[in-house]
């Protein structure tokens, strides 16, 4: 794991001019459309003495970002993913190929759709419906409660 340290005024020169993204004391706030891995993009560009003081830790197991990262496995148990009785190869819904399942989609609550995403690379699949990079969705029979969860399709 990095700590970081970073005088207050030096992050608003590194970051204060992209759009969506507001410092306010200590706090950052971020735009729904920002990703907080975007942000990390970012600061990251400038990942050099002038701006960072960085402490190394062993410990790379650590997870301080907030998200809740799980199997696809570990996904099903918890929250139950709904057999999708349009299609029998698969239990993911598609969007735009099936009036059927386009419907199931529109009609389910929210809090029960996760939307299968490919970004960078990898397959994510993350609570709600979502429609950029999407490839599909999943319905659970139990509700999600948090959106900081990534579920990885291995």
């Amino acid at each position: 794991m990095k700590i970081i340290t970073i005088d207050v005024d030096q992050l608003y020169d590194i970051i204060g001019t992209y759009d969506g993204i507001q410092i306010e004391g200590i706090q950052i706030k971020i735009k729904d459309s920002i990703r907080k891995e975007n942000l990390f993009d970012i600061l990251h560009r400038y990942d050099n003495e002038e701006y960072w003081e960085a402490d190394e830790d062993d410990d790379d197991d650590d997870n301080d970002d907030g998200i809740k990262r799980m199997t696809f496995d570990e996904f099903d148990e918890e929250y139950g993913v709904e057999e999708n009785q349009y299609n029998e190869d698969s239990n993911m819904y598609s969007y735009g190929e099936n009036d059927e399942e386009d419907l199931k989609i529109e009609t389910t609550d929210e809090h029960n759709i996760w939307t299968v995403v490919y970004v960078d690379d990898k397959t994510i699949i993350i609570p709600g419906n979502h429609y950029v990079n999407r490839v599909g969705y999943y319905i659970t029979e139990k509700k999600w409660t948090d959106t900081d969860i990534e579920v990885y399709d291995e």
